[in-house]
């Protein structure tokens, strides 16, 4: 549905996974409230050097756990 709708409004959609979930170097995150938000930041700049303008998209959880 996603790469339709980018399809319809002329943009790329790219599909990001990750394990840093997984992966924490042994920091006890929570992966509530604040981390997750910081996650997609950090895919964000990792993808700065061929993408101009990252969108996330909004959520149905009301603050503060919202994206």
């Amino acid at each position: 549905m996603l790469d339709a709708m980018g399809r319809e409004v002329g943009k790329e959609v790219v599909h990001v996974a990750t394990n840093l979930r997984d992966n924490t170097g042994g920091a006890a995150l929570d992966w509530g409230m604040f981390t997750h938000i910081s996650v997609i930041a950090a895919i964000a700049f990792t993808l700065a050097p061929t993408q101009a303008r990252v969108f996330v998209a909004s959520s149905d959880v009301p603050p503060p756990w919202g994206s």
